[in-house]
């Protein structure tokens, strides 16, 4: 499966954790529920599945995800993910697994919004561009923003 999610990944994006899951799908009001594998990369959550005559993604990008919640049973788990007016329920995960999913998917979650919220206050006038220019470098320091993501940013707000 990692060969099939690794050729639907766009330029710049990387998986970051998938596995299998029996996946509830709720859209445009149709319910699937089917065996499927769950992902995240670093600009989407998603999640893929066979079906008659090919296959179905689901995806939500990172940055519209509401919410990202862990259930559990006795020997299972399941992940509840919400947004951009999808909901997905992944059951029968394995429990740790599925604790780790949680963790790295609110992980890039966090991480794409902050990214977003980079993009918005580059391109927003402010009063001090020294000070943006300081909130992109702690940014850049907790390792939300990669060294390109702090550059190209950057050099927006100093050409103004």
């Amino acid at each position: 499966m990692a060969n099939e999610l690794n050729s639907l990944l766009r330029p710049g994006e990387k998986i970051v954790m998938f596995g299998g899951c029996a996946a509830r799908v709720d859209r445009l009001g149709t319910t699937v529920t089917r065996q499927a594998t769950a992902f995240v990369t670093n600009q989407r959550f998603g999640v893929l599945s066979k079906k008659i005559g090919g296959r179905d993604i689901v995806e939500i990008p990172l940055s519209l995800v509401s919410g990202v919640e862990f259930e559990r049973n006795i020997t299972t788990a399941q992940i509840n993910v919400v947004g951009a007016g999808v909901k997905l329920r992944l059951a029968r995960m394995q429990v740790n697994g599925a604790k780790e999913f949680v963790r790295v998917s609110r992980e890039q979650i966090a991480m794409a919004k902050a990214r977003v919220d980079v993009a918005s206050a580059a391109s927003a006038p402010s009063n001090s561009i020294a000070t943006q220019v300081s909130q992109l470098a702690e940014l850049h320091a907790q390792g939300i923003l990669t060294p390109e993501e702090f550059s190209t940013a950057k050099s927006k707000l100093l050409e103004g």
